[in-house]
């Protein structure tokens, strides 16, 4: 697909390396904790402009918690509010 670029390796690595500027989004949309919490993870300790997953108000409840228990805070209201748009 052209301007499409595939990029590979874990999502906390590929993060850290590609999108951690001001001018990045990262949003989890794998539907797998393990997969999307590492991008979340690493994704709250950048500078990127916007971070979010997409999930049901319990995955999202759940969420929350695992991130606040490692100590990242929620900067992003995307996380806050996230339920809101899980069953629209």
């Amino acid at each position: 697909m052209e301007g499409v670029e595939k990029t590979s390796g874990l999502p906390d690595d590929v993060v850290r390396e590609r999108f951690s500027n001001p001018y990045s989004g990262v949003i989890a949309l794998a539907h797998d904790a393990r997969v999307d919490d590492l991008a979340l993870m690493e994704a709250l300790k950048t500078d990127a402009f916007y971070v979010g997953a997409m999930g049901s108000e319990r995955t999202s409840s759940a969420r929350r918690e695992r991130l606040l228990e490692l100590g990242l805070g929620m900067r992003n209201r995307a996380f806050a509010y996230a339920h809101r748009f899980s069953d629209r």
